[in-house]
């Protein structure tokens, strides 16, 4: 017989990627929560195609990166663009008792402006060390092409974030910062 966690019977929807969020999601799950994790069309979470690549149980392909933040969740793929995909989208938030989503720290009122400063700050040493117009390294979007994805190696217990930055600079891969409304 399975022990019920503490958060038995309490329902979270992740609308996350990378690390941030799907932590957060991951900890909830441990601890009996049901989670659903949101994941774009086509794609899936980019951390999907993360390395390091091992097979599963099935003898699938499956990012290890991936499973370790993501173990103990349900998910679901919804093109937020198709208006079917919103009402199901606004179903689940209804039905949720949790929502966690990855949102830029700069608009987040309960940051202190110090924290704000110390994040732009932060940012402009890594432009310069990296040379990009990456404006905001700390926050936790990212999108990767396959090939750039499976030549980066994240080894640093700070922040896969900026290091992610400087491997794909080292390497010669473009990068843009384009920035994200929530």
């Amino acid at each position: 017989m399975m022990m019920k966690g503490i958060l038995d019977g309490v329902k979270v929807l992740g609308i996350e990627q990378q690390i941030a969020g799907p932590s957060c999601t991951m900890l909830l799950a441990d601890f009996g929560a049901e989670v659903i994790k949101m994941e774009r069309p086509v794609y899936g979470d980019a951390s999907r195609e993360m390395a390091p690549i091992l097979k599963n149980e099935e003898g699938e392909k499956e990012s290890g990166y991936f499973a370790r933040f993501n173990r103990g969740k349900k998910s679901i793929t919804l093109n937020v663009q198709d208006v079917e995909a919103q009402e199901v989208l606004w179903k689940l938030i209804e039905e949720a008792d949790i929502v966690i989503g990855a949102r830029d720290i700069l608009s987040i009122k309960d940051f202190s402006p110090m924290k704000k400063v110390l994040q732009k700050v932060g940012s402009a040493f890594l432009r310069l060390l990296s040379s990009t117009n990456v404006q905001d390294a700390p926050s936790g979007f990212r999108a990767f092409s396959k090939e750039c994805a499976s030549r980066i190696n994240i080894f640093d217990n700070f922040s896969y974030t900026m290091e992610t930055i400087i491997q794909a600079t080292a390497k010669g891969f473009c990068i843009k910062s384009v920035p994200i409304r929530v």
